[in-house]
């Protein structure tokens, strides 16, 4: 087992976050019981999808830089040891929720989740996608505030 990972293989992951993001929050806006809720979904799916945009573009212009110019395409592993974003367990934690509360307070969990492997992955970018990725971290935080907003209103049906 090596303890490097390769940034192709980190970018590749935030692109799969990104993915899961938006089918997730699809669904959930197939599901929404209220107006404002199927509108947030939506409205979070949408920035999911643009975010997806950046990371591959980012990985084709890493891809070019790194063969160009012989860029260190390898990190230390230890730096996204439990940082990495699990597809499966967040999709079992999301569509089994009993009410809308948890529903919502599983979503602020896996934003938050997300939050920190992209800052620590912003750390490894130029300073071009850092200010970008500075962008998509402040959508994920915005997505958190919406979340928690609408998490509140359902906390006294508990």
């Amino acid at each position: 087992m090596t303890n490097k990972i390769e940034m192709d293989e980190i970018i590749d992951q935030a692109i799969q976050i990104e993915i899961s993001g938006e089918e997730i929050y699809k669904k959930l806006e197939s599901i929404a019981p209220s107006d404002n809720l199927k509108l947030l979904f939506k409205t979070l799916s949408s920035q999911e999808r643009e975010h997806k945009e950046f990371f591959l573009k980012m990985k084709e212009t890493f891809s070019s830089l790194a063969q160009e110019k012989k860029i260190e395409r390898i990190l230390p592993l230890d730096i996204f040891k439990d940082k990495i974003f699990n597809r499966i367990d967040v999709l079992k934690k999301l569509m089994g929720p009993k009410s809308i509360y948890e529903l919502l307070d599983a979503c602020v969990e896996n934003e938050l989740e997300v939050i920190k492997y992209y800052t620590h992955l912003q750390n490894f970018l130029s300073t071009k996608d850092q200010s970008y990725m500075t962008s998509v971290i402040n959508e994920e935080k915005n997505h958190v505030k919406y979340l928690l907003n609408e998490r509140n209103k359902y906390k006294t049906v508990l």
